[in-house]
């Protein structure tokens, strides 16, 4: 019964450079939002016969327009539907610049779902010095990586309390990061120690 996108805040958060609050806010640069889809309506162009589409969307802070152009709306009306956990990535008309309300343009879809699954978010654990695991803590670590093999690549941020700090990245383990897998680990290490991470 909570909001629709609440299983997909870490995506949201992660990914998104705008949120609907923003996304009329005309940029000369590409931004992404992480929204459920609430209305999809299809018109015909009256130029060219060509459909598009105008959307609805929410998040956590409210809802906003967006519009699909023939040409995107061709590749992604599939993907593109009412009730659809989307990070919608594209940008503005150069003419809309200096408006109010400037209308968001749809280039690419990808449901949030298949962020985690991809790869695309890894999970790093996160270290103080003088505050490393001990070597059963990490057997136990890697132990329970290895029994939820998966995409999501693992990181190790080791910080040193004065602002310096390194991440490592593991060569051997790539996990999944599903909910039974990232419980588990916050309870190994501490969840303050476990952050989700964009992978790139």
């Amino acid at each position: 019964s909570g909001h629709p996108l609440e299983r997909f805040r870490d995506e949201v958060q992660l990914f998104g450079t705008r949120t609907t609050a923003t996304l009329g806010t005309w940029s000369e640069h590409s931004v992404s939002a992480g929204v459920v889809i609430t209305s999809v309506k299809r018109r015909i162009s009256k130029k060219t016969g060509a459909e598009y589409a105008r959307l609805t969307v929410e998040d956590f802070h409210g809802t906003a327009e967006a519009i699909v152009f023939p040409e995107s709306w061709g590749r992604l009306s599939s993907i593109i539907e009412p009730d659809a956990a989307l990070l919608l990535t594209g940008g503005y008309s150069a003419r809309d610049r200096g408006e109010d309300r400037a209308p968001f343009i749809v280039e690419e879809a990808k449901p949030l779902a298949d962020l985690k699954a991809s790869g695309s978010i890894g999970v790093a654990l996160e270290w103080q010095a003088g505050d490393g695991p001990q070597p059963d803590a990490s057997r136990a670590i890697r132990a329970l990586c290895n029994a939820h093999p998966g995409e999501a690549p693992v990181f190790v941020t080791w910080s040193d309390g004065n602002g310096a700090s390194a991440r490592l990245r593991s060569r051997r383990l790539r996990v999944d990061l599903n909910d039974a897998f990232l419980e588990a680990l916050r309870k190994l290490v501490g969840p303050d120690r476990v952050r989700l991470v964009k992978a790139g």
